[in-house]
């Protein structure tokens, strides 16, 4: 209740602006075995209205995807860092804050879950091919959320396994049993487990996907 957001009878309209940069060297996009996928960004929200809410976001984040064994078995690594910065007198709105859980990050816990100015997050997977089209995997998800980006730490963590469905380029499902501090979650995706949703095209820009 305390929130400065809650003070206003309506949000503020924004002007967003970003500039980003992304090397990719994946084999296949949707289905990658061998290759990596890096991106910095650094966005501007400013508040049209108040200028209460006016904040710089920078962004680094890193994809590396190792074949063994004739690519039999795939160690998939994920790191990612989100930082906040405003001026004195400034707040970002928690609408617009970093969100760390759900079934892209913090596997172990519910979607959104976790929120705050700054956030880190590190993925470890291994996929071992069982059939053609189908691997198991076991994956480790550790991160957490700050206000400020020094307290930033590991300590959120969650583990768990999983099975994949998918062609030579393509993941068309996926299955994964996670468990975190809040318990056991169960998964059912489409979507590769480490598919940024960030480098996709829209019309309008999202605040921020997990």
């Amino acid at each position: 209740p305390g929130d400065i957001v809650f003070a206003l009878p309506d949000q503020p309209s924004f002007l967003h602006s970003q500039a980003s940069v992304t090397t990719d060297t994946r084999d296949f996009a949707g289905h990658p075995t061998r290759g990596g996928l890096y991106r910095a960004a650094v966005a501007r929200f400013t508040d049209r209205d108040t200028g209460i809410f006016s904040f710089k976001r920078y962004e680094v984040e890193g994809a590396q995807f190792i074949p063994v064994a004739g690519s039999r078995v795939v160690f998939a690594l994920h790191g990612w860092a989100v930082a906040s910065d405003s001026n004195a007198g400034q707040h970002v709105p928690f609408y617009l804050q970093p969100s760390l859980g759900g079934h892209n990050s913090l596997r172990g816990y519910a979607d959104y879950r976790f929120h705050d100015r700054n956030m880190l997050l590190v993925n470890a997977e291994a996929r071992i091919a069982m059939m053609t089209h189908v691997d198991a995997a076991v994956f480790w998800d550790a991160g957490n959320v700050a206000a400020q980006f020094g307290d930033l730490n590991l300590d959120k963590r969650s583990w768990g396994a999983g099975f994949r469905i998918h062609s030579r380029r393509q993941t068309y499902a996926r299955i994964d049993m996670a468990r975190g501090d809040e318990g056991w979650r169960f998964m059912f995706r489409l979507t590769d487990p480490l598919n940024l949703n960030r480098l996709m095209r829209r019309t309008a820009p999202v605040p921020f996907v997990p």
